[in-house]
């Protein structure tokens, strides 16, 4: 007789949290993956803890559940401050908090990695289409489309100036795009760097409502808490 394949319990998380339009708690997942497949590991708790403390895309939202990142990600906003370099209108540079915002499965297995270029909206309802381009020396970004850099030129933009991203429908990999101008933000407001410092936490790093910094606090195995499903977000 024939030996049946061990059920991948990794892919039935992944599965039961992607399906699940809210969050869950660990028990809810144990429960949800043991209904499609008994586990039938030593320990059945360490083995969905482990798929989940491995997944970049089950992220943990800060009340003890745990979501689906491309669709926990939705609402947030994410400044990108422009460089020399991204207003000379070859290519934009990404830092690792809008690359993982735009391609959330960038470090993902290969089976669900898409680095597929992502539907962009411009202020003025134009949609286009921005590829991932290795720019070099570990560094990440676009090249654009013709239609990004017909806005982006009448912007005349300048070094400190700002683009801000902000995620529409993670799932559809759907964003919108809008500018400001470095002094349109005031002299009181404090100017982040998340875009351009080194180390940063990620796109899942600890984020305080109402707040307009990036967090730097881990969590223990990469899993960085963001806020519940329907809270403001603002990573600005």
């Amino acid at each position: 007789m024939p030996r049946k394949d061990k059920p991948n319990y990794t892919e039935l998380t992944h599965q039961v949290v992607r399906e699940s339009p809210e969050p869950l708690s660990f028990n809810e997942i144990l429960r949800r993956v043991h209904a499609i497949t008994p586990i039938r590991t030593k320990n059945p708790k360490n083995t969905i803890r482990g798929a989940i403390s491995q997944s970049r895309l089950i992220v943990a939202t800060g009340d003890g559940r745990y979501g689906w990142m491309l669709r926990i990600l939705n609402g947030v906003a994410i400044r990108l401050t422009l460089s020399d370099s991204d207003v000379a209108g070859q290519a934009v540079e990404f830092g690792e908090e809008l690359r993982e915002a735009l391609w959330p499965t960038f470090f993902e297995i290969q089976k669900r990695e898409d680095r597929n270029p992502v539907r962009v909206l411009l202020p003025d309802k134009t949609e286009t289409r921005l590829p991932l381009d290795f720019l070099g020396q570990a560094r990440w970004g676009t090249s654009g489309s013709p239609e990004f850099w017909k806005w982006f030129k009448t912007l005349k933009a300048r070094r400190g100036d700002h683009l801000i991203f902000h995620v529409a429908d993670g799932e559809a990999r759907l964003y919108r795009v809008e500018f400001q101008a470095r002094a349109a933000r005031g002299e009181g407001h404090r100017r982040t760097q998340s875009e351009r410092r080194p180390g940063g936490a990620g796109i899942c790093a600890q984020v305080s409502v109402g707040r307009t910094d990036l967090g730097h606090h881990r969590t223990p195995a990469r899993h960085r808490a963001v806020p519940s499903s329907g809270a403001a977000r603002s990573l600005i």
